[in-house]
């Protein structure tokens, strides 16, 4: 079978088209090579810019969005409707054959609503509890990129809002990819006191900056995704961004020549 590369797009990348753009044609590059791609995306920048166009209140509790019943309706909005549409038609222009699904399609993540925690109620906000990959292996198969919103469903058929990172990692230890890539619009994990990114970073060191508030923000769910994905033997996981060029994409994707390698230890992994 095909190397299957799984990459999480953040909604700050999607928004910017000198970043994008590249990295569709890079893909479209290594796909001629023989790699097949699962592309898993977000959009939380763009929910927010409609939740305050339609006066409708962004509730986040440490960084974690509460979903009510008026957000849920404003995230399928722009994940599923807007942002998937849009990844798709940008495929296409670069002739890279895409399916836009979410979570939903084909009960891909199946979820429970998440409990209560400090007492705080996320609302429609889904945990993982299964992935179902029938949908995705057949669309890979048919040498399709499938390209998922991070939607999910319960066994009552209602919709939920999930982390897009956590469903990246799922379905990359669902597979057992070659590779899981985070993508942002940053150029991989910053030093505290410059803007220099690391190159390569072990697990352990990361939750240690995450505890002396070095990494923070969105950054912190990413590195818990990635001590699961570690966990479950996926060996090759990158933190990448900030990059405009279609050849430094491609290098970064296939060879790391970009970005943060994290890793169980600090034996170099290419």
């Amino acid at each position: 079978m095909k190397k299957i590369i799984v990459i999480k797009i953040g909604g700050s990348l999607i928004k910017n088209a000198v970043m994008l753009e590249p990295l569709i044609m890079a893909l479209k590059i290594l796909i001629n090579q023989g790699r097949k791609f699962i592309i898993v995306h977000g959009g939380g920048p763009q929910a927010d810019e409609l939740n305050q166009k339609l006066d409708i209140p962004i509730k986040k509790v440490n960084g974690r969005r509460i979903t009510d019943s008026q957000t849920l309706l404003t995230v399928k909005m722009i994940y599923k409707g807007l942002l998937n549409t849009d990844l798709v038609a940008l495929c296409e222009k670069y002739e890279i054959s895409a399916v836009g699904i979410s979570g939903v399609d084909g009960k891909i993540a199946e979820v429970v609503k998440r409990p209560l925690m400090n007492g705080v109620n996320f609302g429609f906000v889904g945990d993982i509890k299964k992935i179902n990959d029938d949908l995705i292996n057949i669309i890979l198969e048919k040498n399709y990129l499938p390209i998922i919103a991070c939607l999910a469903i319960d066994s009552s058929g209602q919709v939920f809002n999930i982390n897009a990172d956590t469903l990246a990692t799922k379905i990359a230890l669902k597979l057992n990819v070659d590779k899981l890539i985070f993508i942002t619009d940053v150029k991989g994990v910053l030093e505290s006191k410059n803007n220099k990114y690391i190159k390569q970073l072990s697990i352990d060191e990361a939750e240690k900056m995450i505890k002396k508030g070095i990494i923070t923000n969105g950054m912190i769910p990413k590195i818990e995704n990635i001590k699961k994905a570690i966990i479950g033997d996926i060996k090759k996981i990158l933190i990448v961004g900030g990059l405009k060029d279609k050849t430094k994409w491609t290098n970064a994707i296939k060879n790391n020549d970009y970005g943060t390698i994290i890793v169980p230890n600090y034996k170099f992994i290419k």
